[in-house]
């Protein structure tokens, strides 16, 4: 496909996904762009405008978690220690992923990972989060009023907004960012693209049509915006009147605008093809993690599992 689409107009870290020894094998399409979603009226009683919301790091949201509790006994988040979305959020903050560019493992000494567990272990505490397992239960959270913010990819949207009697009430801002030097509050959680097979005998056609629409047709993106609340990965499209929109539910907040913003910034990582086989070797931890065992000696034994897992 690399002689016949043009791959320099989508959001970069998309196109780097899809790569193999400097070549592209696929099509971008939509993003799990990710946002930190909050109740401004919850964070206003807490004492909180904003401003207090926009840009910051982990450890600062831990902090205002516990004022909210404190204020307006409301928690932050609903929260699932066996879903590692949130880490893999985390983690892209700092740049780095389960893999190095070359697809070897980066576990033991990959320093955003091991600040994001230690931070997810802490987002656990009674006076941050709500308990949710399973997914009817963790939007269940949101709809019911019973937590003050959701982070995750920007296909939360519909879900957050079937709360009718909540609408106004709402913000989005970019999500925290790690502490470690160079993190940025920027992530993504999710998205999807097309490839077309070599045993295809249409592959030319398949090509041609991908070509056509997903990677020229600007109207095309703002009709799935428009119908499915899909973001695409196609960044001519942002500046089209549909990314434009003020979202009543959100305050009047042009939410397209601001994701498709963060969009350019997320950073390139190497997603590699086991990023499950990983997240199942670390919720395999993930007793051990929540009872106190240091976050070194986790990886460590996730490293070990998977070094005989993916030989």
């Amino acid at each position: 496909m690399t002689d016949k689409v043009d791959y320099s107009d989508f959001a970069p870290y998309k196109v780097s996904v899809m790569t193999y020894n400097d070549e592209v094998y696929g099509m971008p399409f939509d993003t799990g762009v990710s946002g930190m979603y909050y109740r401004t009226d919850l964070l206003e009683k807490a004492g909180f405008s904003a401003e207090d919301m926009h840009n910051i790091t982990w450890e600062r949201y831990i902090e205002i978690a516990r004022v909210v509790k404190e204020k307006t006994g409301i928690s932050m988040l609903g929260s699932n220690p066996d879903d590692l979305g949130l880490i893999r959020i985390m983690m892209q903050t700092g740049g780095e992923w389960y893999f190095h560019n070359d697809g070897s493992l980066n576990i033991t000494n990959n320093e955003s990972l091991k600040e994001a567990l230690e931070i997810f272990r802490t987002l656990q505490a009674d006076d941050i989060s709500r308990p949710a397992i399973g997914w009817s239960e963790w939007v269940g959270t949101v709809n019911r009023g019973q937590v003050a913010s959701i982070t995750t990819g920007v296909w939360i949207t519909p879900s957050v907004e079937v709360a009718n009697d909540q609408s106004g009430d709402w913000a989005i801002a970019p999500v925290p960012r790690l502490s470690k030097e160079g993190s940025i509050n920027a992530s993504n959680l999710g998205g999807s693209s097309w490839y077309v097979l070599g045993s295809s005998k249409v592959s030319d056609t398949a090509i041609d049509f991908l070509n056509e629409v997903y990677a020229n047709d600007v109207d095309f993106y703002e009709t799935i915006l428009r119908d499915r609340g899909a973001v695409g990965s196609y960044m001519p499209a942002a500046e089209s009147e549909a990314y434009q929109y003020s979202a009543e539910f959100f305050a009047g907040q042009q939410i397209y605008s601001d994701f498709a913003g963060w969009l350019a910034q997320i950073p390139q990582v190497n997603y590699g093809i086991y990023t499950y086989e990983v997240d199942a070797a670390i919720g395999s931890q993930m007793p051990a993690l929540m009872q106190g065992a240091p976050v070194e000696a986790v990886l460590q034994r996730v490293q070990q599992q998977l070094e005989y897992q993916l030989r």
